[in-house]
């Protein structure tokens, strides 16, 4: 079983589905999801719970949303979207309308995700593929890394939706200015994992 049917069994669960709802109700803010897989419900506000796995990355873990349940929607990632789309009739879930993240949406997380932080301090242009979006990397004249979402989904080649910097050797994040607004309403919703690491 790959991780994309597994997390989805987990979206759907009756059980889940319901604690989202408790979740709703209650005072609580976190909701753990399963024992065998290390997820979490969080809630953002009364309309709107997270669904969160633990990813590891040295030297600490993180948080990262795969799925938003708001109101009667439920939003999914672009790869666990598309991975749904394929396999529809595995999943019965009748009481939330199945979206997927806003194109603007994904491209962001995309870019200001673990994995393209990463790739960004090899410091080398490259191409990759992540959370079902394709991201560019380029080096920039002063050496900063910036990070685009590829040209097919039709945001503006010369602006970066990621900037990455090099200070003594540290890596420094920054938003292009261009999805500053864009980055903050998606950090304030809880779903920038590079801002859930712990």
């Amino acid at each position: 079983m790959d991780l994309h049917s597994e997390f989805l069994g987990h979206l759907f669960k009756k059980e889940v589905l319901r604690d989202v709802e408790l979740l709703k109700l209650s005072n609580e803010i976190i909701f753990p999801v399963s024992h065998e897989m290390t997820c979490r419900l969080y809630k953002v506000n009364q309309d709107t719970i997270n669904f969160d796995y633990l990813g590891v990355l040295l030297p600490g873990y993180y948080f990262e949303t795969i799925a938003v349940y708001k109101s009667n929607s439920l939003f999914l990632r672009e790869d666990f979207y598309n991975y749904y789309l394929l396999n529809k009739s595995l999943y019965d879930c009748t009481q939330y309308l199945i979206q997927q993240f806003p194109l603007i949406e994904s491209c962001m997380l995309a870019c200001a995700s673990f994995t393209i932080r990463e790739a960004a301090t090899e410091r080398k242009d490259s191409k990759n593929f992540v959370n079902g979006i394709l991201v560019d990397v380029f080096v920039a004249d002063d050496g900063s890394i910036n990070v685009f979402a590829d040209d097919k989904y039709g945001l503006p080649s010369n602006k970066p939706l990621m900037i990455y910097r090099f200070d003594d050797g540290n890596i420094v994040t920054l938003i292009g200015n261009y999805y500053l607004e864009l980055f903050q309403d998606l950090n304030d919703r809880q779903l920038i994992s590079l801002n859930k690491l712990f």
